[in-house]
């Protein structure tokens, strides 16, 4: 029998790496925390068959609808439920098996996905309140003179002016910053990567100076800069410990959100407790609603790629309550 051409290849070690590379490769095709995501909804899944006495792996479809009915029931969003979905489908298909029980194709799964979403609806809970302008000068003006207060006074005002997400704000570097001495100046902000900008093309995002030196986003980072000695290359917001001492690593999502909860508490906003990561980005969209702002020019600037999108990050509470009759001639 004649052989293939592939097996005169002798192995080597330049072939190993490339392969190496190639997995890597494949990796990086979903975000780190997508992964960690897509192993956490996996392992609820396997969880729950196994209390059940359910197979999980492989899996059948009637054993994922019942799971699914179960999350549903459970409070979960739609968008949960549509990535436990992904993930047990994922899961099936690293082990080889070609027809996942977890497949949209598949009458039972989708008429069950159909009948959650109809019932639930598709809108994502909001889950933290919004940090309109007024809040953030209540928490610019709580915070300390120290270097951890200047800190959180340039985090929160940044945030806010750039409708940043946590994870943009913790992965910001001195090198993304440019300053701008036409237009008025201020700063230009390179987002090298964001949630909506996977593949690392960038955005850039124009901060103009303030009008009040209190508020201002430009001048409360170059202070924090100053006051901290951070020049050059490296992350821009890192943890100061309590002797007022620089960590040269960068913050994490987690710390941002961290940050202004204990923001709002220290400025003695009402259940500081409701306030989080997300609470920047939202209110910068509210704001900008209830300032009568184009939503065209605000999705310049947070790069939302709908209207759609772009409304659910508005909260109703603080729009304006329509049009009345006599401003239609009725």
């Amino acid at each position: 029998m004649k052989e293939s051409p592939f097996s005169l290849l002798s192995p080597s070690n330049d072939l190993d790496e490339l392969m190496a590379k190639a997995c890597s490769f494949m990796q990086a095709a979903k975000a780190p925390s997508t992964h960690a995501a897509y192993r956490t909804d996996f392992r609820v899944f396997s969880e729950w068959c196994e209390a059940n006495r359910l197979p999980f792996m492989p899996s059948n479809s009637p054993t994922v609808c019942l799971f699914l009915a179960n999350e549903a029931i459970q409070g979960r969003a739609w968008s949960t439920i549509a990535r436990r979905v992904v993930a047990i489908n994922q899961a099936h298909k690293a082990a080889g098996i070609r027809e996942s029980p977890a497949s949209r194709r598949n009458s039972l799964v989708s008429s069950m996905l159909k009948g959650i979403r109809r019932t639930l609806g598709a809108a994502p809970k909001q889950t933290k309140a919004p940090l309109i302008a007024d809040g953030v000068r209540a928490l610019v003006a709580g915070c300390p003179t120290t270097l951890l207060g200047l800190r959180d006074r340039s985090l929160c005002l940044l945030g806010f002016s750039a409708g940043l997400r946590c994870d943009s704000l913790a992965r910001l570097d001195v090198s993304d910053i440019t300053e701008r001495p036409a237009h008025g100046g201020g700063i230009a902000v390179m987002l090298v990567r964001s949630k909506t900008d996977q593949d690392g093309v960038g955005q850039v995002v124009n901060i103009p100076f303030g009008t009040e030196a209190e508020t201002c986003p430009v001048l409360a980072l170059r202070s924090w800069l100053s006051a901290a000695k951070i020049s050059g290359h490296g992350p821009i917001y890192r943890a100061v410990d309590r002797w007022g001492n620089l960590s040269p690593r960068g913050l994490n999502t987690d710390s941002i959100s961290r940050i202004i909860r204990t923001a709002a508490e220290r400025a003695g906003l009402p259940n500081p407790a409701d306030f989080g990561g997300r609470s920047l980005r939202s209110g910068l969209v509210t704001q900008c609603a209830v300032s009568g702002i184009s939503p065209f020019v605000t999705m310049e600037t947070t790069q939302h790629k709908s209207l759609a999108v772009l409304r659910l990050y508005a909260r109703l509470g603080y729009l304006s309550h329509g049009l009345d009759a006599a401003s239609l001639g009725l």
